[in-house]
């Protein structure tokens, strides 16, 4: 039980929430013609996994001092592993199962030049059915109420380049749309 509390005491100290973040000051947006995926082998099982973003928009969301946080609009973050991520690869057919995708997922985009990389970001949420069917039990279901809305990284190092992104700011007034250099500001 102890074990349980440390973990819960730790996660708290460092989670963020979209309500400390700022509102984005500009109306930014990016749209993927075709999927930026990369795909590789780890662990200890050599299990298959694929990582990166399938074609589509994607819109702002919030923005800290570092960098842009960007949710799919009718794209998708791709984070799959083992076999159905070599069905996939084989395939390029993303699975239709909702469970495979990145639930509340979004990529997170530096601002500058400083070094920091690309990462994916989820927005936690309870999902109760999922951790009572997985026999959570009411502790994890606990920590997913008490987490809820709280942003994590993944920390991936494995995803594709993405440096070549463009990123656009909508305007309003039907103006026309004015691109914005990623690793320039």
């Amino acid at each position: 039980m102890k074990f349980y509390i440390y973990i819960v005491l730790i996660t708290l100290s460092g989670c963020s929430t979209l309500d400390d973040l700022q509102k984005p000051a500009k109306n930014l947006e990016f749209t993927l013609e075709k999927d930026v995926l990369s795909f590789y082998t780890a662990g200890v099982f050599d299990y298959r996994q694929a990582r990166g973003l399938l074609k589509g928009n994607y819109k702002i969301i919030a923005e800290d001092k570092d960098g842009y946080y960007f949710m799919p609009v009718d794209g998708k973050i791709v984070k799959l592993s083992g076999e159905i991520a070599a069905k996939f690869e084989n395939t390029t057919n993303f699975p239709k199962d909702k469970k495979f995708e990145l639930a509340n997922g979004g990529l997170w985009i530096p601002k500058g030049k400083d070094g920091k990389s690309f990462d994916f970001f989820q927005i936690l949420g309870p999902d109760y059915d999922s951790i009572m069917k997985d026999g959570g039990g009411v502790i994890h279901a606990g920590v997913a109420k008490m987490l809820e809305g709280g942003i994590i990284f993944w920390g991936e190092q494995h995803l594709p380049d993405l440096s070549s992104l463009q990123l656009v700011e909508v305007k309003e007034d039907n103006q026309p749309p004015a691109l914005t250099n990623i690793t320039s500001n």
